[in-house]
């Protein structure tokens, strides 16, 4: 699915899930589509593995999202993959962009937006806009936390233009 976003448009989105954001999605049922209507939800967390299989899918495994964004920058190399982070207190996404490309020599950070900590003033969100189309990344990484980037990433992921959204 993420190496399928190469050049594509509004592929979708990713829902890393916690404990915290399914006990979020029970008490608040707008959250509950967003997450069902994701292209895909990944258990980020051993109790929703051990949930899963005691519901009987022993296939369960965790997909812990630091070590899911490693695996896709490593991954993404070969195909020219490019990404973008949304996300973080100033110069937190810089300084990942930075350890990133030194680890993944060739790896294509296009572009970082550091949102501050309320929703998006309509300008602001003008200016996110302009910048993902100026750049076009295949995977927009979120992080403004569970369950802010759910919601964002389900209200803006067929308007920006970038491939896929992961929180």
């Amino acid at each position: 699915l993420v190496l399928a976003a190469r050049g594509q448009q509004h592929t979708g989105y990713v829902c890393v899930c916690t404990v915290h954001g399914v006990s979020e999605a029970r008490r608040d049922p707008a959250l509950r589509p967003i997450f069902n209507q994701s292209r895909l939800n990944t258990p980020d967390g051993m109790p929703l593995v051990w949930l899963g299989r005691w519901h009987g899918h022993s296939e369960v495994t965790r997909v812990y999202g630091p070590d899911l964004m490693l695996a896709v920058c490593d991954a993404g190399r070969a195909t020219g993959l490019t990404h973008y982070f949304y996300g973080g207190a100033p110069g937190v996404a810089e300084a990942l962009r930075e350890k990133l490309c030194d680890r993944f020599p060739g790896l294509q950070i296009v572009g970082t937006f550091t949102p501050p900590f309320r929703p998006l003033s309509l300008e602001e969100l003008a200016q996110l806009h302009a910048d993902v189309a100026a750049r076009k990344p295949d995977i927009l990484w979120v992080g403004i936390s569970t369950p802010k980037q759910e919601k964002f990433m389900a209200a803006h992921w067929q308007t920006l233009e970038a491939g896929l959204l992961i929180g």
